[in-house]
This record gives C-alpha cells, structure tokens and sequence, in this order.
C-alpha cells in the first residue's frame, strides 16, 4: 500500500525555505521547514521527510521564531554596577565572559566547586542541558538536577 502524504508548504510570502532541526525546549529533534523572506523568517513547518515527526511539529516548534524576534530577548552582555540595586551597564562579550570566569573561579576558591548548582527543566533545549552539564562537570561540581543527560 502506497501512503500519499501532502507537502507542507507555507501560504505566506517567501523567497527562500530551509531544512533545519528543531532546539526548543525538548529533546525530540525534530526536523523543521523555515521559510524566510528577506533573510527574516516568516514560518516554519514541520518536515515531513524527516525520520523523527514526519511533518507533525508541536506549537513550541512552531513559534520557535517567536524567540529570535521578542524585542525583550537578550541580544547583549550586561554587568550591574556596584550591587544589586545598580544599574546595569553594556559590556562586549569579551568583558561579560571574563567577569563571569573571575566569579566562578572566586566561587570555587572561596567556597569550593561543589557550591556551585544547576537546575535545568524540560524546558531546557537539548543543546542547553547537555552543554550546560558538560561545563559543570569541567568545573567540578556533582550539583546537576533535573531532566535530560547530565555528564557525558
């Protein structure tokens, strides 16, 4: 028996569609079509070609652009000033990594790495878990809760 599937193709205005895997808050992976106009992407279906969902993709697959495009994401370091009631202020990625390092390693001299804990949910991406795991077990501490891998 031969099993016709229709294409999933979007009805807005685009000029150009790529394959891609979904990252959002899960651990499934599944594979995704993004329609882009202008190099902006305007939709996104599920591919219906890929092993993982055959086309089925769930609202947070679906939304995901939402993320890349909310004016209050993060898109640039910041460091308070003085304390928490600081304000904060710009840095480049640079000044925000080294002040992040320099307390970490104060952390881990002044009270010792197992201090140090991670909390991630099934909100988490894949990526987000085991990335942040991975660098958690470099840094020495056993304190890592939640879903999905821990040290790998």
């Amino acid at each position: 028996m031969v099993v016709l599937k229709r294409a999933q193709e979007s009805v807005k205005d685009y000029d150009t569609m790529r394959y891609t895997t979904c990252d959002n808050m899960c651990e499934s992976g599944c594979g995704l079509k993004v329609f882009l106009k202008d190099g902006r992407i305007v939709d996104i279906w599920g591919d219906e070609e890929h092993p993982q969902n055959y086309g089925s993709v769930c609202p947070k697959g679906t939304a995901n652009f939402q993320h890349a495009y909310n004016p209050l994401r993060a898109k640039y370091p910041v460091i308070r000033e003085d304390n928490v009631n600081g304000k904060f202020r710009r840095v480049t990625w640079d000044e925000g990594l080294d002040f992040v390092a320099e307390r970490l390693k104060y952390i881990r001299e002044k009270w010792g790495n197992h201090t140090v804990a991670a909390h991630r949910t099934g909100r988490s991406s894949y990526g987000n878990k085991l990335g942040g795991s991975r660098f958690l077990a470099m840094y020495g501490t056993p304190n890592i809760y939640g879903q999905g891998p821990t040290l790998l």
